[in-house]
Parts: C-alpha cells; sequence; structure tokens
C-alpha cells in the first residue's frame, strides 16, 4: 500500500477483516490525493451490503438491517478466500454488530443467530469479522447491523454450522 502510494497507483486491499482496515484507513487519510484504495472485504465481494443500500433508498427511515448469507459446502472460493478465512479463523478476532447504535464485539453464542434463507429453511449463521457493518452505519442511520453466513451441503439441503 505504501509503494502503490508512493508510485501514485490504486491499491485494492482484498480480505480486510474489520479489525484490519485500521491501518488501510490510516493511510488513506493520511495521503487522500495520492492515489485511491479500495478496501474489498464484504461479504459476497459486497453484493449483499450494496444490495441493502439499494433498498434502503426508497425508505424514510432505516432501524435495522440483518443479512443472512447462505452458501454451498462445497463452494469454497479460490485460494485466496480460502487463505482469508483461515486467517479470520487463527486471529480470533471478534465480529463487530451495531447494537444499540454502538459498535459490539460479538462473543461466544452471540456471534450466531438463526434466520430463515430465501427457500424457507431455518440456517444458523456466524457473523465474521468482516466490514459490511462498518460500511452500512456509515451509509445509513441504522442502530442495528448484522452480516451472518451460514453453510449447507450442496447436496442433501442439509444445514451445517
Amino acid at each position: 500500500m505504501k509503494r502503490a502510494q508512493a508510485d501514485g497507483v490504486p491499491h485494492v486491499a482484498f480480505s480486510d477483516a474489520v479489525g484490519e482496515i485500521g491501518p488501510v484507513v490510516a493511510h488513506a487519510i493520511a495521503r487522500p490525493t495520492r492515489a485511491p484504495i479500495l478496501m474489498l472485504g464484504h461479504a459476497f465481494g459486497g453484493t449483499a451490503t450494496l444490495a441493502a443500500l439499494h433498498l434502503a433508498q426508497e425508505l424514510q427511515r432505516v432501524d435495522a438491517i440483518a443479512i443472512g448469507c447462505v452458501v454451498d459446502a462445497d463452494d469454497r472460493g479460490g485460494r485466496a478466500l480460502q487463505a482469508a478465512f483461515e486467517q479470520e479463523a487463527q486471529s480470533g478476532q471478534a465480529p463487530l454488530a451495531l447494537q444499540g447504535g454502538k459498535s459490539t464485539w460479538l462473543l461466544g453464542d452471540a456471534a450466531t443467530r438463526r434466520f430463515v434463507d430465501a427457500e424457507g429453511v431455518e440456517r444458523v449463521g456466524r457473523a465474521m469479522p468482516l466490514p459490511d457493518v462498518v460500511s452500512l452505519a456509515a451509509a445509513t442511520d441504522a442502530r442495528e447491523i448484522r452480516v451472518d453466513i451460514a453453510t449447507r451441503d450442496a447436496a442433501t439441503g442439509v444445514r451445517v454450522t
């Protein structure tokens, strides 16, 4: 990132967990005109967050945003995604949520949530330390924000947690 700023070229920061974006943000603030920095660590490439922001535009007020994402057990993504998930699992970072308008690190059972997916199946999701909550909080006045990811067995449709 320092090299990109020194050379005046854009920098793309992939898989930045919410606890790791501090240095990226600090560099952007310290040298805002040197080079653009794009942070790409949102769940599903930001698709769910962008959809929530699109829907929020049509509402007068947004009090809460709860996103439940479901992935197939055999959809592991590429090497970079797997490395990012392994790093997050080893780091022990707690996921972030917004509760009562305050940022809250979710610990233990608080990091899991039940939700019903688009097929009507109840899933048990787990929050991840991704920047979706921070982005949604910055763009809306919601006081409650949470993003969870559940895994399903693609072959049988059985929930895997």
